[in-house]
């Protein structure tokens, strides 16, 4: 076999290696944006503000069928990176301004405690918030599209915790919903928000159903603790 024909032998093979390498990276490439398009975070870090909102976090659906907006507020739980990216995800946000006067009715406007004088322990007794919820697709991107499947939710809550776990007395004074894409109002709601029956469940029947974790971390709770009202 003569230089050229080992030259040109060489050549060739080298290019078929290189192929075969390239095609194996690919491949890897795949499998991994495949493992990680469930799980893809968020741009944002919780505590993050973008003007006047909040980021609290992602929340995955609560298991709960045909659930309302107050169930996703009450039951919702945070996103782990491990969990896999179903339908009626959020990326969730918050403003809250501090103010005594918490029967003002401003939305978003007004918070107060009280402490326990057995314990000495400090609870608060009443949290006004507005919560920005962004629907995500199964990649953990939002969706952006015109219609329902994209519409931004905005929730006005007023709320009476009344202790650490009793977070009955919730009220939604308003639900508006806006185009994803034009961003203009598509609804605004006033009533029949508060009409959920699982809320009049006892205490010990939502524990058992929905954990501790359903009162600890919820949006609301979580929005109440990050405001750090004074």
């Amino acid at each position: 076999m003569n230089r050229s024909k080992v030259l040109k032998y060489n050549y060739t093979g080298g290019i078929r290696i290189m192929k075969k390498i390239c095609m194996m990276v690919m491949f890897l490439l795949l499998i991994c944006s495949i493992c990680t398009a469930s799980v893809s975070p968020s741009k944002m870090k919780i505590g993050d503000v973008d003007g006047q909102w909040t980021y609290i976090g992602r929340y995955k659906s609560p298991e709960i069928n045909s659930f309302t907006i107050k169930d996703f507020i009450l039951y919702a739980q945070p996103c782990a990176d491990t969990d896999k990216m179903e339908d009626y995800n959020y990326d969730v946000y918050f403003h809250h301004v501090h103010n005594k006067e918490y029967y003002n009715q401003k939305d978003g406007v007004g918070c107060g405690w009280y402490k326990n004088e057995q314990t000495g322990e400090m609870f608060q007794k009443a949290y006004n918030c507005v919560i920005k919820l962004i629907p995500l697709d199964k990649t953990g991107k939002p969706i952006l599209v015109s219609g329902p499947d994209g519409e931004t939710i905005i929730v006005s809550i007023t709320g009476y915790p009344n202790g650490p776990q009793q977070i009955f007395r919730l009220y939604l004074t308003s639900c508006r919903t806006y185009d994803a894409i034009s961003h203009q109002l598509i609804t605004d709601l006033k009533n029949g928000l508060n009409n959920v029956s699982r809320i009049s469940d006892n205490e010990h029947n939502i524990l058992n159903k929905f954990g501790d974790r359903s009162f600890g971390d919820n949006v609301y709770r979580r929005a109440a603790r990050m405001s750090n009202c004074p």
